[in-house]
């Protein structure tokens, strides 16, 4: 499960926990920071169109649960 906690949005847990660093992660999966920022902090409700096809292009299987966690701590 996505977990989000006061300080990190489900996402921010995962970047964390994938890459370490939002530019890590960033860099690693080639998405602007700026647009996984954000996304992160709330200031985009849309699942980033380049998020989603970076996830796709490495067959991570869990982009939907991902989204619906962002969403459900955006609400």
């Amino acid at each position: 499960p996505f977990m989000g906690d006061g300080e990190l949005s489900p996402l921010g847990v995962f970047v964390r926990d994938t890459a370490g660093s939002l530019q890590g992660f960033c860099k690693l999966l080639k998405v602007p920071s700026i647009t996984m920022t954000r996304y992160m902090r709330g200031e985009t409700v849309s699942f980033p169109d380049a998020l989603r096809e970076a996830l796709w292009d490495v067959r991570y299987p869990h982009i939907d649960e991902l989204e619906a966690a962002q969403n459900g701590w955006l609400s």
